[in-house]
């Protein structure tokens, strides 16, 4: 275990950790970090005295031992959610929290992924909510907007997760965003909107932003180029794709370009290094430049765990030639994904996550 690839370790370390957290119970768990490590590490003082593998060998401990606590945390988070509401009907209060994602083919629907606030049932009484839901809302008059607070007829019911092993870990995947069940509407009545409730804000104007670049294109595009071109900037317009588009782009092995991730962030870095270097602008103007713009697009683009770990590598490299100090790009990705790590522990059981991670350390390693 080099220490030349100390964060790398540190990322893997951590991931151990959150894993066991995931698959035994917490004592189970540290007794089999225990093993994992300590024993190695009383082997090595018995048999070569040396003190720098001990240290190595608990100081990856204690990082596994990080990471069973941050799960730990992370999972008192979604016990504290009001899950109790399961089941109850009534009408709710909640607030958009992002782009909805909106089906036109067939009988239409559109799904809002919203912030409940509380419930009323309908002898009058009011509760109040903590957790975050799907509400579907079939064949929608007028679509919603992040920041909008709404009013919501219906009865909540649990999100089925079916025991698929290789698919999409959509258990974890709900965990992370806090998602504890799902609305169905009965009729386009259920749905109301109470006006802004002046809360997030960042997601309202990345939407603004992205309404006027297609707003400027429209013209002269056809829809489904328009929102191809749209994907490819910015991600996440999956659904207003024909399916037979989609296919087309898998058929050729290209799909992966219309998920944002590191050629977005490397494109935006390089086009202003050589914008920089063609004006003669001093290179750290150049480069806080750079890191301002990185982050104000992985907030257009959502900041989804491809775009968040390129965003982090991206910046990492550049701090890097800020302060004159060279790293390893190896080291850079275990910086990246101990940082989200932290930040959001169920990240390790996204596959967006895995595959991005995945792709880049095998590039940087093999």
């Amino acid at each position: 275990m080099s220490m030349k690839y100390g964060l790398f370790w540190s990322a893997l370390c951590l991931s151990f950790g959150i894993f066991l957290y995931g698959s035994l119970p917490l004592y189970e768990g540290i007794a089999a970090a225990a093993v994992f490590f300590v024993l190695p590490a009383l082997a090595a003082i018995k048999i070569t005295h040396k003190k720098e593998a001990v240290l190595i060998l608990c100081g990856a401990f204690f990082i596994s031992l990080c990471g069973m606590g941050r799960m730990h945390l992370a999972d008192e988070v979604w016990k504290a959610q009001s899950s109790w509401a399961l089941h109850a009907e009534g009408t709710y209060t909640a607030v958009v929290t992002e782009p909805p994602v909106v089906n036109r083919e067939g009988e239409g629907y559109a799904r809002y992924t919203a912030e409940l606030k509380d419930i009323r049932y309908k002898d009058g009484t009011e509760k109040p909510l903590k957790g975050f839901a799907y509400v579907y809302e079939t064949n929608p008059k007028e679509i919603y907007g992040p920041g909008v607070k709404l009013s919501v007829k219906g009865e909540m019911t649990p999100i089925r997760i079916y025991d698929n092993p290789g698919k999409i870990d959509l258990e974890s995947r709900y965990r992370s965003r806090r998602i504890i069940g799902r609305i169905y509407t009965e009729d386009e009545k259920s749905v109301r909107s109470l006006g802004d409730s002046g809360e997030y804000r960042a997601e309202k104007a990345a939407e603004l932003i992205k309404g006027k670049v297609m707003d400027t294109f429209s013209p002269y595009m056809d829809p489904v180029r328009l929102h191809i071109m749209m994907t490819l900037l910015f991600g996440g317009s999956y659904n207003e794709i024909p399916e037979s588009v989609m296919s087309s782009f898998s058929a050729t092995g290209i799909v992966h370009i219309l998920s944002v991730s590191g050629s977005h962030v490397a494109l935006i870095f390089g086009f202003l290094y050589f914008l920089g270097k063609w004006m003669h602008l001093p290179k750290k103007l150049v480069i806080g430049g750079a890191i301002i713009l990185v982050l104000f697009y992985s907030g257009l683009a959502g900041f989804v765990p491809p775009v968040l770990r390129a965003a982090i590598m991206g910046i990492l490299s550049v701090a890097g030639l800020f302060f004159d100090r060279e790293k390893t790009a190896v080291n850079i990705l275990g910086a990246a994904v101990t940082g989200m790590l932290l930040w959001d522990p169920f990240f390790l059981f996204d596959v967006s996550f895995q595959l991005s991670v995945g792709a880049s350390a095998g590039i940087l390693i093999f």
